[in-house]
């Protein structure tokens, strides 16, 4: 199998870790002497184009153990340092073949391939990644052996913020800068609570902005059940950023939510006064 463009882009990175004499050897050794490069770009592009498959580029002697994990660590990865090669190796597959499997974007990763946004179309992407989100949220309670979130789905130095209100008490959690725990603390609060996500996903129950940096901005509301009963409301903020290394695809770089315990008779909305203690971007 090829190089996808995920992964030519992750082989690029290796390579600039790499001496130029190291990435002219490495050339020659994968073309079997068949191709004389005479710069670094050529070199470059004759392993790429000649490379039987990413696994076998990252078994290569001349990609060292050193290489990989700097790979590894300047993209955020969490790795023990004592980890050997075949485990930087196996790593490394893991998180690049995930996002180069053919998969429903509706269910695995939100794309859009347009290298901007338009103001019109921020309000669709906004609806898609809600529907997408919280149908993976909801895997945990429905019982699904696949399709959840994971640290994928999320930026390495992702951040939440969490609020559950009461009658009771109010509960405040917070994760900074580690996807890892961010998903184990949506895991352990589904697993926890069995809390089915409901949102509403008509225009009063989503909105989506976008800044002049690209960063896209969130917002969603819905309800909170259980089993055969409504237990409370939700709303939550999301900032979305596009991983160039990841086939541009949107990854999640902070969230707030408030979960609050409380009788409702309909779908909440943005503008209820309800959720005038979580601040939204105006």
């Amino acid at each position: 199998m090829k190089l996808s463009k995920a992964q030519k882009n992750a082989v690029l990175i290796l390579l600039s870790y790499m001496s130029r004499h190291d990435v002219f050897s490495l050339a020659r050794t994968i073309t079997k002497n068949q191709a004389s490069p005479i710069s670094a770009k050529d070199a470059q592009e004759a392993i790429i184009l000649h490379e039987i498959d990413l696994q076998t580029f990252l078994s290569r002697k001349k990609v060292t153990r050193e290489i990989l994990f700097k790979y590894l660590h300047d993209n955020r990865v969490d790795i023990p340092g004592n980890s050997d090669k075949s485990q930087l190796v196996s790593k490394i597959m893991q998180i690049l073949t995930h996002h180069t499997r053919e998969v429903n974007p509706s269910r695995k990763t939100i794309e859009n391939e347009t290298p901007e946004i338009q103001a019109g179309d921020v309000q669709t992407l906004a609806e898609k990644f809600t529907s997408w989100f919280y149908s993976m949220l909801n895997d945990y309670v429905i019982g699904q052996q696949s399709d959840k979130l994971c640290v994928e789905h999320f930026w390495n130095d992702c951040s939440l913020h969490l609020v559950m209100e009461s009658a009771t008490e109010n509960v405040i959690q917070d994760v900074l800068s580690n996807s890892e725990s961010v998903v184990n603390m949506l895991r352990d609060l589904q697993i926890q609570h069995k809390l089915y996500f409901n949102p509403n996903i008509s225009s009063s129950g989503i909105r989506g902005k976008v800044d002049a940096h690209g960063l896209v901005m969130v917002m969603a509301c819905g309800t909170l059940h259980q089993v055969n009963i409504c237990v409370g409301i939700f709303q939550q903020i999301f900032g979305l950023v596009r991983d160039p290394f990841m086939q541009n695809n949107w990854r999640i770089k902070s969230t707030s939510i408030i979960l609050r315990s409380q009788k409702t008779s309909q779908l909440p909305t943005l503008e209820n006064e309800c959720f005038n203690n979580l601040l939204l971007p105006s």
